[in-house]
């Protein structure tokens, strides 16, 4: 059973079966103009963005709810939170503003009347965009300018765009698919799922669990915590990790990179250009037959390689060098104070 009654331009429904108030805004549309930059924040609820088929306007829809005890009191704090839209002449700025108070703001909190706003924006291309959303989803795609994103605790997915684009995330996920530009991402705890990325990608994340497939360019990555996959990865890679375990798969181009405590497993194809330290952690490296690297291993703790290198045990580490038997020049160095080194031919 839904009740309705009009406020202005504003439509309030009462959902007995669903989350409670709704609140239906008229849409607003601003001229561009000389606007380069599109800014949109927000407390809590979800934004998406995604390119207009009109030239020089942005559309802006918003619905705005909640789900507090009372859903008469909730409708109260709906109509008290306002989407504003502006043209500041290099900007459109969009904004969805909680209660203006700190009274009313603790009263919202504590009473768990909090709302949510769903918006809904395109702009014309060439825009470049700036997401700062606290709490929610937030989604852009098929966009064709650079892209910066700050999101607290949601779920955020980036796909088909040209352009850069920046994260900052603490909590939740993120999803990017299909980006033709330079990646940077820096994460506390959300899960990272990449793919398809052609251009220069940074990766920095704390503890959050992070998957990179299929990405074309120098790549740079850090974890402390958070454990690291990559597939079909093409160029220059960087790692570092913390006690994070990583593993790379089907890596063509150099390897470098550095180990406190956690585990590195690497399969290198084509030629192999490879310098990898730990302190304590693992490091594990498998490549061609066909590669005729030269090799050093040194470590204290166990080393595993091909028989036809040279093993030498010395007073404060042990050692194993020489060149493999392949036809494809390269190098190869693993080192660690006390980490287990392997080496794989296959």
């Amino acid at each position: 059973m839904k009740s309705y009654f009009v406020l202005g331009c504003l439509l309030i429904a009462f959902n007995a079966s669903a989350k409670g108030p709704v609140i239906v805004e008229t849409p607003q549309q601003l001229v561009r103009g000389q606007a380069k930059r599109l800014f949109i924040a927000g407390y809590e609820g979800s934004v998406s963005v995604t390119e207009s088929n009109v030239k020089d306007l942005v559309t802006i829809k918003a619905l705005k709810y909640g789900d507090g005890e009372d859903p008469t009191v909730t409708s109260g704090y709906l109509t008290q939170y306002s989407v504003r839209a502006i043209n500041s002449g290099d900007s459109v700025e969009i904004r969805a503003f909680p209660p203006g108070t700190v009274t009313e703001w603790s009263r919202w909190v504590q009473g768990r009347h909090a709302p949510e706003v769903k918006l809904e924006v395109s702009a014309p291309a060439g825009m470049s965009l700036e997401i700062y959303w606290q709490r929610g989803d937030a989604k852009v795609t098929q966009w064709r300018a650079p892209v910066f994103i700050s999101s607290e605790d949601g779920h955020i997915a980036i796909e088909n765009m040209i352009g850069d684009l920046t994260l900052r995330t603490l909590l939740g996920s993120l999803k990017v698919d299909g980006i033709k530009g330079n990646l940077s991402i820096e994460n506390f705890a959300s899960t990272l799922a990449i793919s398809d990325v052609t251009g220069h990608a940074r990766v920095r994340t704390f503890s959050g669990e992070t998957h990179l497939k299929k990405i074309v360019g120098p790549t740079v990555i850090s974890s402390q915590k958070g454990g690291v996959t990559t597939v079909d990865t093409l160029g220059g890679m960087d790692i570092q990790t913390g006690v994070a375990t990583i593993h790379i798969a089907d890596h063509k181009g150099s390897l470098v990179g550095h180990s406190d405590g956690g585990s590195i497993h690497a399969n290198v194809k084509g030629p192999v250009d490879v310098r990898l330290v730990s302190v304590s952690g693992p490091l594990a490296l498998t490549v061609g037959r066909e590669s005729a690297a030269n090799v050093s291993l040194s470590t204290k703790g166990q080393l595993n390689a091909p028989k036809e290198l040279e093993k030498k045990s010395g007073p404060d580490s042990k050692v194993i060098s020489g060149q493999l038997r392949g036809n494809q020049p390269g190098h190869l160095r693993l080192s660690s104070e006390t980490g287990e080194l392997s080496l794989r031919v296959l």
